[in-house]
């Protein structure tokens, strides 16, 4: 909840300014976007896709480059018989991509109230839905979702705990009413339960929220070795740097 229940309803509600959404669209805003092609990343032709170098490009530019090395700092590298899976999908970036994706709807009010169809400026953490004032009120004076904690779409992005509130609905492509469940472990991509029974039938899958675990597991062990790659990096600089003094 948002404050003591004591609190009339209405003074529970976050106070919404305009000034911290826009500023954090401008600080997230190069997170979001290739640094090959700068546009923005996305579930169709643009997964953010992380290199052996530590550099993340969309998919697009991986197959556009077609000479397998990252278009940022040039490094080659091998994608295998498995082509472009064998790189794994940036999640964090996925998930700054969710957050900008709603900060941007709510500060150009295309963010719509799940009641009444108005602007929505209020979002609820366990319901992943958003609310104008006068629903999110009526969503916790409800005896049904009374605890629910209700946080301003402009604060998703300011704790880390928040984050848990951004889950976009993700629709399959191909079977347009059909939720994304599953996940296709040979393909890596979210699959619909019809796309896992015929083009995926005889690919190793599992649930999505399997998946992510996965997902954050492999995320966790790269860490030694991005640092290890950092270092590395810093011993070059250093060594260019005396080079270039002794000159």
């Amino acid at each position: 909840m948002i404050a003591e229940a004591s609190a009339p309803v209405s003074s529970r509600l976050p106070v919404i300014t305009s000034a911290a959404s826009g500023s954090v669209l401008q600080d997230c805003s190069n997170e979001v976007h290739c640094s090959s092609c700068k546009e923005r990343f996305n579930q169709i032709g643009k997964l953010p896709r992380l290199l052996p170098c530590f550099h993340t490009v969309c998919e697009g530019c991986v197959y556009l480059e077609g000479k397998e090395s990252c278009p940022i700092c040039k490094e080659k590298y091998n994608l295998g018989i498995d082509g472009i899976s064998s790189l794994k999908v940036n999640y964090y970036v996925t998930k700054m991509v969710q957050i900008f994706n709603l900060l941007e709807s709510e500060q150009t009010e295309r963010l719509k109230c799940m009641g009444c169809n108005r602007a929505a400026h209020f979002r609820c953490m366990k319901c992943s839905e958003n609310y104008c004032a006068s629903h999110a009120e009526f969503h916790q004076k409800s005896r049904a979702t009374h605890d629910h904690d209700i946080i301003a779409v402009k604060d998703v992005a300011k704790n880390i705990h928040s984050l848990s509130a951004v889950r976009e609905q993700e629709y399959c492509a191909v079977h347009t009413t059909r939720s994304l469940e599953l996940y296709c472990l040979e393909c890596d991509k979210a699959l619909c339960s019809l796309c896992c029974i015929t083009q995926h039938r005889t690919h190793s899958t599992c649930s999505v929220a399997k998946a992510a675990q996965r997902a954050k597991r492999e995320l966790f062990e790269l860490g030694p070795k991005a640092g290890e790659k950092m270092s590395v990096e810093k011993q070059k600089v250093i060594a260019l740097r005396k080079m270039a003094n002794e000159v």
